[in-house]
């Protein structure tokens, strides 16, 4: 009556097959802001009325010759050395002109709604055995659709 002990592996294959045909839909709000730096070139003129008033002083360098009868006859030249002082107004009219280099700045918000519809078509093949074999085969079939909706406030 003597008992005996048999240790059997199963061989044995098994093929999964499996498809996953999920549809996901992804919507995503995008709410960057942007700021945008613009350069206003633009060209003033300006018109000025300019009332100075000026003094010039002017030094009058007369010669004049005298001749005094003193006994001998002396000739004298003096030098007259008169001031004279002149006011004038000038009413020159000025232009100007100012090239204006404001900067002007735009904050955009874009209100980006994205929409995106994956079709996921993954076939896996799975095949497993006692011998901890397995083997993945994955189709991925990703079909994307975008729908973006811009909204740009400017400040």
């Amino acid at each position: 009556m003597t008992e005996t002990t048999y240790k059997v592996h199963d061989m044995t294959e098994t093929t999964y097959k499996v498809h996953d045909m999920t549809e996901t839909t992804y919507k995503v709000h995008d709410m960057t802001e942007t700021t945008y730096k613009v350069h206003d070139m633009t060209e003033t003129t300006y018109k000025v009325h300019d009332m100075t008033e000026t003094t010039y002083k002017v030094h009058d360098m007369i010669e004049t010759t005298y001749k005094v009868h003193d006994m001998t006859e002396t000739t004298y030249k003096v030098h007259d050395m008169t001031e004279t002082t002149y006011k004038v107004h000038d009413m020159t009219e000025t232009a100007y002109k100012v090239h204006d280099m404001t900067e002007t700045t735009y904050k955009v918000h874009d209100m980006t709604e994205t929409t995106y519809k994956v079709h996921d078509m993954i076939e896996t093949i799975y095949k497993a055995n006692n011998m901890n074999e397995k083997t993945y085969k994955v189709h991925d079939m990703t079909e994307a659709t975008y729908k973006a909706h811009d909204m740009i406030e400017a400040t």
